[in-house]
């Protein structure tokens, strides 16, 4: 793979704000817990939106249009799928929320 090669690791440079957010990113590390116990709701309130941006976003290269308020109401399962587009936005949030390993 090129992009692991040292020449392309070598060339990368980071500005400021990249080096910021790499370093925030570094302090929380191992802190998931810690979080999970103190605010568990801001914590399920960012996964379902990042849920649904995924969501939308994943369908969308897939060719699948459709709009943000039945995405949101597929992904938060308030409705059931009318077409093969919806089952798809169904399939995407069930590998979601499938345990992992």
């Amino acid at each position: 793979m090129s992009s692991l090669s040292p020449t392309y690791l070598d060339a990368l440079r980071f500005s400021a704000s990249n080096l910021k957010s790499i370093h925030a990113l570094d302090e929380y590390r191992g802190k998931q817990p810690l979080f999970a116990h103190q605010s568990p709701q801001i914590l399920d309130n960012m996964r379902q939106v990042a849920m649904i941006e995924c969501g939308e976003s994943s369908n969308r290269l897939e060719g699948i249009m459709a709009p943000r308020e039945r995405i949101l109401a597929l992904i938060q399962d308030d409705t059931a799928p009318m077409n093969r587009s919806a089952q798809k936005v169904l399939g995407y949030r069930n590998a979601l929320l499938r345990p992992r390993r």
